[in-house]
């Protein structure tokens, strides 16, 4: 008795596991960039110094970060909580963060 009760926990939880990876595929985030482009407003932080893959690796890193905007010549990234409209920046990069299956905005 006292292995089949064993061996049911253990069925749960991998079960249990085999659906926490499905719930964090569904979440995987990518970025879509565009050149000479500004997301302006809805600062969250900016950091100095720093390259674009890294501009792009913090805004994954944190899921309040919804775009950013890269100023390649100062080495500026602005982190955004939000975006609307794309604005035309020469030299700037704009990113913004989507679902692996697609952004519903």
């Amino acid at each position: 008795m006292a292995m089949r009760a064993a061996r049911s926990l253990s069925i749960l939880f991998l079960l249990f596991f085999a659906w926490s990876g499905v719930g964090q595929a569904a979440e995987a985030r990518r970025v879509v960039t565009s050149d000479n482009s500004d997301y302006f407003g809805f600062d969250l932080r900016s950091d100095q110094n720093v390259s674009l893959d890294q501009c792009k690796a913090t805004c994954l890193g944190d899921p309040a970060c919804r775009a950013f905007t890269y100023n390649p010549k100062a080495k500026w990234c602005f982190l955004k909580s939000d975006y609307n409209t794309l604005k035309p920046f020469k030299g700037a990069v704009a990113g913004k963060v989507i679902n692996v299956e697609g952004d519903p905005d």
